[in-house]
């Protein structure tokens, strides 16, 4: 079966080679086709091209499908050219032609693209979940192991001193970076494309925002030919974030291959972690870092071996990119491997605390001596002279103590810092949108009862889509969309009319992370029905209540709302601050926790660009105020706008966090 099939066939050799090895690769997208389609079909019913018994049938088939899938009974059918042809196979199979309606508005390209994101998305998620295990393992190790000392090495001789812990929690730092990377990838993958059909869009009025909520995207591929361009683009750029994580791990394994050889005698690597010689029984070979190590080199290739397939290709679609599939499909589990053996060693490791007393590394402490003759006076110079001297003279005694006490070095790792930064990207993922999208497609509860976005676009009262006489509204029942809009529209209102009654003036901020909650004050706040629209988009979690005159503003799970709140509870921007990032009033907050707000300086002069420092206390932000970052001193001017600039125009150069808040903000009439 073909569904672009006119009557006529292809040779057997022909087909044997434009399929290639597309059913197989079409096995990892069976799942994602599937919730595609589910979402598809819900948009096609509010539009009118689907009746309602319709979508329910095709919905609950769809999720026996799905089930089959999950179940591992599921298999592409050898005339069958793809996964897209199979389940409309067996849907039409199973249920007539209604199974053949769930193609209209849409392409296999737009198809295969939604295919790609939903699986890469989910695939994104469960190597930053590998990553996370790793990373906790080697910051333990390193907590564990960071007063042993170490050699350290540059060009392969010996330095300076080093430890467990150093080496350890470099890994661990370096896995940071590379989940920012993972960050990107999923926020560039997290944008959907369904509905731009075959890269130019549909004559049918298509929800495009319906099918991006119901499958929990960030927001959509405008553009339908940008839509149709980020094929290739996707994998390509998914790609080198997967190969910064294995680079990280290949040199990793490097590393323990290395230290645990005879000649360094550094590490121990659990026993079941080797293998054996056929003839030398004293070999214990580190097997599983070596294949760890060539695994994740093949990885670092894949961008290259991406970015040839699509790289001299025009914008629209073409059967090139159905290669990619081949080498970039696989290519997650592969790491994942890799990452699980990298966890299960290093849990295991176990370290030789006498290293140093082995003659041969004395000299990695003539630095140390180097720093005590200066710091006792002598010029620095004259002490590398001096010290030089000795060595080649044969006098260097070494004292094996180290003092060192700056942040990052063997006697302060910075451990916690480093897991914070790891917690702030972790957050900034907010996988619980997708997951929660997902779970409610394949629920076995119909989406007939979701409600329609409040900014669809709204089908015309003479669309022959519907067929309906104007004047049998009352007698017949309003569509998914309307009742939609409907609801809406009523919400806004009771919304408008709960903030004409309360003037909000003071509240509280709960802090989950601290026991006291921090008090704010808001003064001349402006009465503005976007503050309160706002609210009214985070869904049925926001109240506004005579009941002691509040309004209450609670984190509504997975959306993303004007006022910043993410899922994790942290809010980002000003409080009160609308979407448009102006204030409205004066903000003082006379009470915070240490870290309750930190400002971030993006001034390149300064030598400790991109770190955070805290603000004097109590902290007041009103329109023509200003700030002064910590470490370079300059001074920052808050203009009307909500940003804050150094009156140069462009982008801000610095930003206010308020990390840490809670999951409600309650504003009291006082």
């Amino acid at each position: 079966m073909k569904l672009w099939d006119k009557g006529y066939e292809v040779t057997a050799e022909i087909d044997r080679f434009t399929v290639g090895r597309d059913r197989e690769m079409d096995m990892y997208l069976a799942e994602a086709d599937v919730l595609g389609s589910m979402a598809h079909i819900t948009m096609l019913e509010s539009i009118g091209l689907l009746e309602k018994e319709e979508l329910q049938a095709l919905l609950a088939e769809l999720r026996n499908i799905l089930s089959e899938i999950r179940e591992g009974r599921f298999v592409i059918e050898d005339d069958i050219e793809d996964v897209h042809s199979q389940v409309e196979l067996l849907l039409t199979r199973r249920l007539g032609d209604m199974g053949k309606k769930i193609h209209s508005g849409r392409s296999r390209n737009d198809q295969v693209l939604v295919d790609l994101k939903l699986f890469i998305r989910k695939q994104l998620r469960l190597v930053a979940e590998d990553v996370k295990a790793l990373f906790t393992e080697l910051q333990r190790q390193s907590e564990r192991y960071k007063d042993i000392l170490m050699p350290g090495y540059t060009h392969l001789q010996v330095a300076m001193p080093s430890s467990f812990g150093l080496w350890l929690g470099a890994y661990a730092e370096s896995l940071v970076d590379d989940l920012v990377m993972l960050q990107a990838a999923y926020r560039i993958t997290n944008r959907n494309p369904l509905g731009s059909a075959a890269g130019y869009g549909s004559s049918f009025p298509l929800n495009r925002t319906m099918t991006t909520e119901l499958l929990g995207f960030d927001a959509l591929d405008y553009n339908v030919v940008y839509a149709q361009m980020g094929r290739g683009k996707t994998e390509r750029n998914v790609s080198f974030a997967l190969a910064g994580i294995a680079g990280t791990v290949s040199k990793l394994a490097f590393d323990a291959c290395l230290f645990n050889s005879q000649n360094f005698g550094f590490i121990k690597l659990p026993k079941e972690c080797t293998t054996g010689s056929s003839i030398m029984p004293h070999k214990k070979n580190p097997d599983v870092f070596e294949l760890t190590r060539a695994k994740c080199n093949k990885l670092q290739a894949l961008p290259g071996q991406v970015t040839l397939i699509m790289n001299n290709l025009p914008s629209g679609y073409f059967r090139d990119l159905q290669i990619i599939k081949e080498v970039f499909l696989p290519a997650f589990q592969e790491l994942r491997e890799c990452l699980q053996m990298a966890t299960y060693i290093i849990s295991r490791l176990e370290v030789n605390e006498h290293i140093l007393d082995d003659p041969r590394y004395d000299l990695i402490f003539s630095v140390e001596e180097v720093n005590r003759l200066a710091a006792e006076g002598m010029p620095f110079r004259d002490a590398y002279r001096k010290v030089g001297l000795d060595i080649e003279a044969g006098r260097f005694t070494p004292r094996k103590e180290v003092h060192h006490t700056h942040e990052g070095s063997i006697g302060n790792l910075c451990t916690e810092q480093i897991a914070a930064l790891f917690r702030g990207v972790w957050e900034g993922f907010n996988f619980q949108k997708a997951e929660k999208a997902e779970e409610a497609l394949s629920n076995t509860q119909t989406l007939q009862n979701s409600q329609t976005p409040s900014n669809s676009p709204q089908t015309p009262s003479n669309s022959p889509l519907k067929g309906e006489d104007p004047g049998e509204g009352s007698a017949k029942e309003a569509s998914p969309l309307r009742r939609g809009l409907v609801g809406s529209a009523l919400k806004s209102l009771l919304i408008l009319v709960s903030l004409l009654l309360f003037s909000c003036k003071e509240g509280e901020v709960t802090n989950k992370y601290f026991n006291q909650p921090a008090r704010l004050t808001v003064e001349n706040v402006q009465q503005s029905p976007v503050l309160f629209t706002a609210c009214e988009s985070m869904g049925e979690f926001c109240t506004c209540t005579n009941d002691g005159r509040r309004l209450l503003f609670t984190n509504a799970a997975g959306k993303t709302d004007p006022i910043n709140i993410s899922a994790s509870g942290s809010y980002s921007g000003f409080i009160m601050g609308l979407s448009s990032g102006f204030i409205i009033g004066k903000l003082t907050i006379p009470e915070m926790g240490e870290d309750f707000v930190r400002v971030v300086c993006y001034d390149r002069a300064c030598s400790n660009c991109y770190l955070n420092y805290n603000i004097t206390k109590p902290l007041v932000l009103t329109p023509g105020g200003y700030a002064k970052c910590h470490s370079c001193q300059r001074t920052y001017n808050l203009n009307d706008t909500g940003n804050v600039s150094d009156g140069a125009g462009g982008r801000p150069l610095f930003r206010y966090r308020v990390n840490y808040i809670g999951y409600a903000l309650v504003i009291n009439n006082g």
